[in-house]
């Protein structure tokens, strides 16, 4: 009878030790998993930024001729790009572009005596992320376009 009482304390405290064992696993996962999360939004935080960085020098501004062709032969199609001129309008996305990338044509058909009227489409326009697209319009003179 006395053994059996001990291995009946046996089994109770291995059986403790596990459910303290599995518990505590259960919090590290919950934990790692809360920390995934955190990195993961400040992943998105620094793609959003980064994403600002690069392209708020074409949102509602004045750009010159090169500028625009750095961002075609830089960006291959995406953002899809749209440059009209007074010669025709040019486009640059995934599905195909008007002129090949090579900066010496782009030069040819991009006037760089004018200056271009940039804007810029959002997928999100409400927070403006997500560029989708930018169109690049020939200003009428090589002065200053109407903003």
């Amino acid at each position: 009878m006395e053994g059996t009482i001990a291995d009946l304390f046996i089994q109770a405290v291995d059986t403790l030790i596990t459910a303290l064992v599995i518990s505590f696993l259960v919090i590290l996962l919950a934990l790692s998993f809360r920390m995934m999360t955190i990195v993961q939004e400040n992943e998105n935080s620094a793609n959003l930024m980064s994403e600002y960085r690069e392209y708020n020098a074409y949102d509602n501004k004045h750009v010159y001729a090169s500028d625009i062709v750095s961002l075609i032969m830089k960006s291959k199609g995406y953002p899809g790009i749209s440059v009209t001129t007074t010669t025709g309008t040019y486009t640059f996305n995934l599905s195909g572009q008007s002129l090949k990338y090579k900066a010496d044509i782009l030069s040819e058909y991009i006037d760089p005596n004018y200056i271009y009227d940039a804007n810029i489409t959002y997928t999100d326009p409400t927070y403006r992320i997500g560029v989708e697209a930018i169109t690049f319009r020939q200003c009428p003179s090589s002065g200053a376009c109407g903003r």
